[in-house]
């Protein structure tokens, strides 16, 4: 029997994997998944969805598909805020030692 070592998880996956920002990629992250729930959900064709934002249907499909360097998160933000979502936002600070 081979013996697997088991690591537990951070809750931030782009953390475990050393992504630079991985704050930033999960909220990116989890922006994106709202999205594309509600597209799936509208039964609309990506055309007709990226019409809600006022852009091109590559780009909502790059959005859908979690290609999301080319967007800011206020940017996904606005596309949520375009099909009624609403969402709440916790900050939470680590001070660490001999930081003033």
């Amino acid at each position: 029997m081979n013996e697997h070592e088991i690591t537990s998880s951070s809750s931030n996956v782009f953390a475990d994997i050393g992504a630079a920002d991985p704050e930033v990629m999960q909220l990116k992250s989890q922006l994106a998944s709202e999205i594309l729930r509600r597209f799936r959900e509208s039964g609309l064709t990506q055309t007709q969805y990226a019409e809600h934002f006022g852009i091109p249907q590559p780009d909502l499909s790059d959005v859908i598909r979690g290609k999301l360097r080319k967007y800011s998160i206020e940017r996904l933000v606005s596309f949520t805020k375009a099909v009624g979502a609403q969402g709440r936002l916790a900050v939470s600070f680590e001070i660490s030692a001999g930081v003033s």
